[in-house]
């Protein structure tokens, strides 16, 4: 029950949530016309959804995302593409891509989402917003459609971090400390565009700062992270597809086929990449060190963009998000001015558990 106006932390503020989480009396529809039917609606709300609320926030509505949220672009096969209110010409990125759109439009002031391979940070990082990922474990799941639950987290947008700060209280993200070491693997940062640079200084000073590399897995960290994805959203959703799932856009339906289809040595070997990647970023991370990356290696592509473009930045972008992913990081997305074109996006990383931390850094690059 949300509580009354003017009450809470979240007093006055207007909420949208994405639509694979479960509203009291709501179908979510996971952004597919299959999905509601023959379900009956949510008897209560989300863990999640009921802690915002219980501190005044004002639910407004729920948003469109990517078909089970299962792409990065933000296109919805049945009901469109939300706006861009940062750059309306482009793509706002998924698959929580109402729930950005709804912030960078004015529509709500927070806006609720889920990230399972970048469906924060990649549309935070579109529309020009404050976007987190949290620690893998960190926030109840509960009452959310799965995808791939060793990756699955909920996310939020706000227009600052004051906001995404005063989320984070209610759902229970403490501050540990600060950080007195900043890494910018130098291969990450190669044609980064001088405001990011910029910014990063911002975020160095005072701090001891290293280039080296991000720690190896033995195969390309893309790769790891699509064929866990895949895999484990066959386990959860492969029934669904196979017995309700006839209208599902044909590139979703080609990755959850893709799960349905892996081998099972490569998905073995990808699980061992993985683990070997998580337990190097978690030493590399230790001694209170915050990793400073571009969020995303591309603009956000134009509205009309050809299929081959879309797959292409996908691809890259899979590269760059699948860091935090893979070994279950917060990851922070931090809008960065552009003058000379589409938003930037600066991402603070950190070991899991000090999402709150990174909040606070955001809090002080505010003007």
């Amino acid at each position: 029950m949300a509580a009354e106006v003017g009450a809470g932390v979240l007093a006055g503020l207007r909420l949208a949530v994405k639509d694979n989480i479960d509203g009291a009396g709501w179908v979510n529809g996971s952004g597919t016309p299959g999905w509601a039917e023959g379900r009956a609606a949510a008897e209560v709300d989300a863990p999640v959804l009921a802690a915002l609320m219980a501190e005044g926030a004002q639910m407004v509505g729920r948003t469109v995302m990517d078909e089970l949220a299962f792409s990065l672009m933000g296109r919805n096969a049945h009901y469109g593409t939300p706006p861009n209110g940062a750059a309306p010409e482009r793509l706002p990125g998924g698959s929580s891509s109402g729930s950005a759109a709804a912030v960078s439009c004015g529509a709500a002031d927070i806006a609720l989402g889920t990230d399972t391979g970048g469906s924060v940070r990649l549309p935070a990082a579109w529309c020009g917003l404050h976007g987190l990922r949290t620690t893998h474990g960190a926030v109840p799941m509960a009452g959310v459609t799965p995808l791939a639950p060793s990756f699955d987290v909920v996310g939020w947008f706000a227009r600052s971090a004051a906001r995404m700060a005063a989320v984070a209280q209610v759902c229970g993200l403490a501050r540990r400390g600060g950080f007195a070491r900043v890494w910018m693997p130098g291969a990450l940062w190669v044609g980064a565009a001088p405001a990011l640079r910029e910014a990063a200084e911002r975020v160095i000073e005072g701090r001891a700062v290293e280039d080296a590399a991000l720690p190896e897995c033995g195969m390309d960290r893309g790769e790891v992270f699509r064929r866990v994805q895949a895999v484990e959203a066959w386990a959860a959703l492969g029934d669904f597809v196979t017995e309700r799932g006839a209208g599902l856009a044909p590139d979703v339906r080609a990755r959850f086929e893709a799960g349905r289809e892996m081998p099972p040595g490569d998905y073995e070997a990808a699980v061992v990449a993985r683990a070997r990647f998580a337990a190097a970023m978690e030493e590399a991370l230790a001694c209170d060190t915050l990793l400073l990356m571009p969020t995303t290696p591309d603009p956000a592509p134009m509205r009309d963009a050809a299929p081959e473009v879309l797959d292409r930045t996908r691809g890259r972008a899979i590269g760059l998000l699948s860091v935090a992913g893979l070994a279950g990081l917060p990851q922070y997305a931090l809008p960065v001015a552009n003058p000379d074109g589409p938003p930037l996006s600066l991402s603070l990383i950190a070991a899991p558990g000090r999402d709150a931390d990174l909040i606070e850094i955001a809090e002080q690059m505010e003007p």
